[in-house]
């Protein structure tokens, strides 16, 4: 109840998903999964508390590097 107070316009994450047609995860790593999903990704903002802004940041840097080592091994042209 107390964060309607903060936004009077706050909507739920599915009402959020169904407008903007993207879909859910209930975690970074959920989502570096879904390679329909995680193929398409540019860049990313960290908008959770700063405790865990490290955490999240290193899953991320650390597929990104997975990712570029995949490139370099399979020979194929990148954007990186």
């Amino acid at each position: 109840k107390h964060q309607h107070l903060l936004n009077a316009n706050l909507q739920s994450l599915e009402s959020l998903s169904n407008n903007y047609s993207v879909p859910i995860f209930s975690s970074i790593q959920d989502l570096l999964r879904d390679v329909d999903v995680s193929a398409d990704i540019d860049g990313f903002i960290i908008a959770t508390p700063h405790s865990t802004h490290y955490e999240i940041a290193e899953l991320l840097l650390e597929e990104d590097e997975q990712r570029k080592r995949e490139v370099l091994i399979d020979g194929q042209n990148s954007d990186y």
